[in-house]
């Protein structure tokens, strides 16, 4: 009998678009792929409901996620050719239009960018998202796609 797919991590994140606002996002990671689930929009300024919300989805079976939201996808590891992770810089403060600790890239059939999000322990019983906290979930889970730049 086949183990059930379940979330391995997550990182809360905003999607950033060229053409329309950012939406804040949960990138879930399973064993097999990762799926980008929004959990608010650009004027969801609760950061603590934000990651409330995605420790929610936790529970929720992945399919039902995928359905749930028309900007909600997935992306199989085997579709990912590399996924960067690196320190934000000044424009990437501005584009998220607050401070965040990074940004990460994903490389495959299309091209992914996200900014980390920061959540303030104050906000939320969850602690904030540290940048080496989501360099090691991405090690465990993708170390060969995997690439760091501070």
């Amino acid at each position: 009998m086949a183990e059930k797919e379940g979330v391995k991590g997550y990182i809360l994140a905003d999607k950033i678009f060229a053409w329309k606002p950012n939406v804040h996002c949960a990138l879930l990671f399973t064993s097999d792929r990762m799926i980008v689930a929004k959990v608010g929009g650009q004027l969801t300024i609760d950061l603590g409901a934000f990651a409330k919300k995605a420790e929610e989805l936790k529970e929720v079976s992945l399919e039902s996620i995928l359905k749930a939201d028309k900007n909600n996808f997935e992306i199989p590891y085997s579709d990912i050719v590399n996924i960067e992770i690196k320190k934000s810089g000044w424009k990437d403060k501005i584009v998220a239009n607050r401070l965040v600790p990074g940004v990460i890239t994903v490389k495959g059939k299309e091209e992914h960018k996200f900014v980390i999000a920061q959540i303030k322990a104050e906000a939320s019983k969850f602690k904030p998202q540290k940048f080496q906290e989501c360099v090691d979930l991405l090690r465990s889970i993708l170390p060969s796609k995997l690439s760091v730049k501070d």
